[in-house]
């Protein structure tokens, strides 16, 4: 039988600062984070650090050139800025759609690889749009762009896969354990905050009839 979210949840949306924040709360003791990551194939890091290592990148250029690029008179600068900051919220909304399914659809795991799919789609695009910026602003062979390049490689590959996703979903909820289910929530989470946040420091507030 393939395991459910049998569980009692609450969840709640708190709006922070113009963003949807999914808390899921879950009546059990807090775990270490050595076992909230026992046997996780798509870890932490892996959500986290290719939004990490951007923002590190961004922050390395100047003021006038993020400016810059904002300003832009260039009609597919626009368009990219436009589409990256598009691409951020639709994922922020996958991931929500995925935590409120986790908590109410008994089947969740069956649709497991096809959730991990559809990420992997959205931030492919996600990845193109950061390339496209790059080239604009000439960092495009800059070591630290490279890097962040990788990560962001990373997480689609192991998205794409398809079975690593699924894997974490099945160990999750067949471990019987609220907490793992509440940490990886939570790690779906971060990773989407992650990406809003950096969205913000490069397009800052893009009106959408750009």
């Amino acid at each position: 039988m393939i395991p459910t979210a049998n569980a009692r949840v609450y969840t709640a949306g708190v709006a922070v600062g113009g963003t949807m924040f999914i808390a899921v709360v879950m009546g059990f003791s807090a775990a270490s984070n050595a076992f909230a990551q026992f046997n996780t194939a798509i870890t932490d890091r892996m959500y986290e650090q290719p939004w990490r290592l951007h923002s590190e990148v961004i922050k390395t250029i100047s003021p006038e050139g993020i400016q810059g690029l904002r300003d832009a008179t260039s009609e597919e600068v626009g368009r990219t800025l436009i589409y990256l900051q598009t691409d951020a919220e639709y994922f922020q909304k996958q991931v929500i759609d995925t935590v409120e399914q986790l908590i109410s659809v008994p089947e969740f795991a069956q649709r497991s690889r096809e959730i991990s799919k559809g990420w992997a789609v959205t931030l492919t695009r996600v990845d193109q749009h950061l390339r496209d910026i790059y080239e604009y602003l000439g960092q495009t062979d800059h070591p630290k762009v490279r890097e962040a390049n990788a990560a962001t490689a990373e997480l689609i590959d192991a998205l794409s896969n398809q079975a690593s996703f699924e894997r974490d979903v099945l160990n999750a909820l067949g471990a019987g354990v609220r907490q793992r289910i509440k940490d990886m929530a939570t790690r779906w989470w971060n990773s989407s905050q992650g990406l809003t946040g950096l969205t913000k420091e490069i397009a800052g507030d893009v009106p959408k009839g750009f």
